[in-house]
């Protein structure tokens, strides 16, 4: 891992981006907090993240389009591949006070069918998890760096499950309640963190043994599949497919009880 260059430019530029979250975390003024689509906030050190890792992105490849949850879509004329940005995965935690929110930088091919790195940054527990496509998944904490694996667990019963709500679409609560119930039943026990990106670095080390969670975005998720799948779990849609860049359902488990994962969670 420590041979590739790019890779290692890109988890430096975090560490200094992570800089800005670290200063306000626990002391933003009211000013710097904004409403935008639904009940999703924007703050100033949102788009100042987002502002410098477009900045040094383009410094480590100027060539690659740029998609960034706050600035939208820029592609390239001279590249198939497009940085995918998240610059706080977690903003109402992080206006909150509440310490789990993350940045999260993912390098994929243009029509996001293929992932080819990701990196999410834990800024307040100074976690970084790390994958390129091929070469496995890393947790890297301070000098210390881990090859990390999801966990063991061989069937659904008695799992440590992540999930999120979806507050983008509220409709979706009636099938998000059933989804929940039918897991609940089977879990032993249910975590809402309210940072997918994290969900997924978690799935990924083990921590938690499954995630799903319906509507997020691209930037939310893209870094965190790689990461997952190079920790040797299985990614999908909750029909099994591979949708879940286009559309956001997504369903990630260490891959020995996906089919029962995804069973419980089909509400047709």
């Amino acid at each position: 891992m420590g041979q590739i260059k790019k890779i290692d430019l890109v988890c430096d530029l975090i560490y200094q981006v992570s800089k800005i979250s670290k200063k306000s975390f626990r002391s933003l003024e009211e000013k710097d907090i904004s409403s935008k689509e639904g009940f999703d906030l924007v703050t100033k050190v949102d788009r100042d993240s987002e502002l410098s890792l477009k900045e040094g992105l383009y410094e480590i490849d100027n060539k690659a389009g740029f998609l960034g949850e706050e600035s939208g879509r820029q592609d390239s004329l001279d590249s198939d591949k497009i940085w995918i940005v998240d610059p706080i995965d977690g903003t109402r935690n992080f206006v909150q006070g509440l310490p789990f929110f993350s940045i999260s930088v993912a390098l994929a091919s243009s029509d996001l069918k293929k992932i080819y790195s990701g990196v999410i940054y834990d800024v307040v527990h100074d976690e970084m998890f790390i994958a390129e496509k091929g070469m496995g998944s890393y947790l890297k904490q301070g000098n210390k760096v881990t090859e990390i694996q999801v966990s063991n667990k061989k069937e659904l019963e008695g799992t440590m499950i992540a999930t999120g709500f979806p507050h983008k679409e509220k409709d979706r609560i009636k099938i998000f309640s059933k989804q929940f119930e039918a897991l609940f039943k089977k879990s032993g026990g249910m975590r809402r963190m309210g940072s997918a990106a994290l969900d997924l670095a978690y799935t990924a080390c083990g921590r938690f043994d499954c995630f799903w969670e319906g509507g997020l975005s691209v930037w939310d998720i893209a870094a965190g599949v790689l990461i997952v799948e190079e920790a040797g779990g299985i990614v999908s849609d909750f029909h099994g497919g591979d949708s879940f860049m286009k559309f956001g359902d997504i369903v990630a488990s260490n891959g020995f009880f996906h089919d029962e994962l995804i069973t419980a969670i089909r509400i047709d």
